[in-house]
């Protein structure tokens, strides 16, 4: 879990080599509530579905997946 958005670039970090990347993405004003939104969101994500070798970008309210192209 990371803020560092440089993560989320699946060129250069291949998802498919580490444990799972979830990048949390906050507006440019972010709260201290707007963190723990993201984190609340990655938090049930992770309990019903396993993030190993994916992308995940993590917003306030929602998880976007990374798939490649085939």
């Amino acid at each position: 879990m990371t803020l560092d958005l440089d993560f989320g670039n699946p060129l250069v970090f291949d998802p498919a080599t580490y444990s799972g990347i979830a990048v949390i993405r906050l507006p440019v004003r972010a709260t201290p509530g707007a963190l723990l939104e993201a984190v609340r969101t990655l938090l049930g994500a992770v309990q019903s579905r396993s993030i190993v070798g994916r992308l995940w970008i993590v917003h306030r309210n929602q998880v976007q997946e990374y798939h490649p192209e085939p």
